[in-house]
C-alpha cells in the first residue's frame, strides 16, 4: 500500500513538473510526444425532419461507427428507428434501418458517397394475411423489408477534444414490397381502405429525403 502511494505521488509530481516546465518554455510544446488521435468515432444522430414517400418522417440514429481521415469519411455502420407522421392512421409506419455510407472528402469538410442498407417496415394499423396456392396464414400486423440504396452527403464540423458534429443529407430508394414476399407468398389485406388501389400507393416503397445531425466522439 505504501509503495502504491509513493508511485502515485511520483506520477502526480512528474506531471505537474512537466506542465510548469512547458508553461515557462512554450516553444518546446511542439517537441513533446502527444498520443495520436484516433480515426474511429462513435456517435448518435437525430433526423428532426425528413420526407418519406410524401409523408413526414422523424428518426433517431441510435448507434454509429465512423472512420475518418484526410481523404475518406466512412460511415461503417449505423442503426436507426423512426416513424412517419401523417393524418391517415392506416398508412402510418415504423422503420428500423441499418446502413453504410463510404464517402470521399471532396473538400476539407464536405464528403459524398453511395448509401447502401436494409430496412424493416411495420404498419401497426394494417392487418394482412399471406396466401400461396391452397395455403393461408392467419391475419397479423403487416410488415415487410427490403434493401435501400442511394446517395449521402455530409458536412463535418470539428469541435474541441477531437469531437465532431456531422450534418448529413441522405436520399435513398426503398425496395420493400407490399404485394408479395421474397418466397412467393401474396399479401391479402383486411383493411377496407386498401380495397381502393390508389390507397395502396400510400404504403408502398418510395423515395426518402433525410436531414440528419450527429455528434461523434
Amino acid at each position: 500500500m505504501r509503495r502504491r502511494l509513493i508511485v502515485l505521488l511520483f506520477w502526480f509530481y512528474s506531471g505537474l513538473c512537466q506542465a510548469v516546465f512547458l508553461e515557462e518554455f512554450p516553444n518546446l510544446k511542439d517537441f513533446v510526444f502527444n498520443e495520436p488521435t484516433s480515426s474511429t468515432y462513435f456517435g448518435l444522430g437525430l433526423s428532426p425532419i425528413s420526407i418519406m414517400n410524401s409523408k413526414l418522417y422523424v428518426a433517431a440514429n441510435l448507434f454509429q461507427i465512423h472512420w475518418i481521415n484526410d481523404r475518406f469519411d466512412i460511415e461503417i455502420f449505423s442503426a436507426s428507428i423512426g416513424s412517419t407522421i401523417n393524418s391517415e392512421d392506416y398508412s402510418s409506419s415504423k422503420h428500423f434501418t441499418f446502413r453504410t455510407i463510404p464517402k470521399y472528402r471532396i473538400f476539407s469538410f464536405i464528403s459524398i458517397g453511395p448509401l447502401l442498407g436494409f430496412e424493416f417496415v411495420r404498419f401497426s394499423n394494417i392487418t394482412a394475411r399471406l396466401y400461396k396456392d391452397r395455403y393461408v396464414t392467419p391475419y397479423d400486423v403487416f410488415s415487410s423489408n427490403g434493401l435501400i440504396y442511394g446517395l449521402g452527403i455530409s458536412e463535418t464540423i470539428d469541435q474541441k477534444h477531437n469531437r465532431k458534429i456531422k450534418i448529413s443529407q441522405n436520399i435513398y430508394k426503398q425496395t420493400y414490397s407490399t404485394t408479395n414476399t421474397n418466397n412467393g407468398w401474396t399479401y391479402l389485406y383486411q383493411n377496407p381502405e386498401l380495397a381502393v388501389e390508389a390507397n395502396k400507393d400510400k404504403i408502398a416503397a418510395g423515395i426518402v429525403i433525410m436531414l440528419e445531425i450527429s455528434y461523434l466522439l
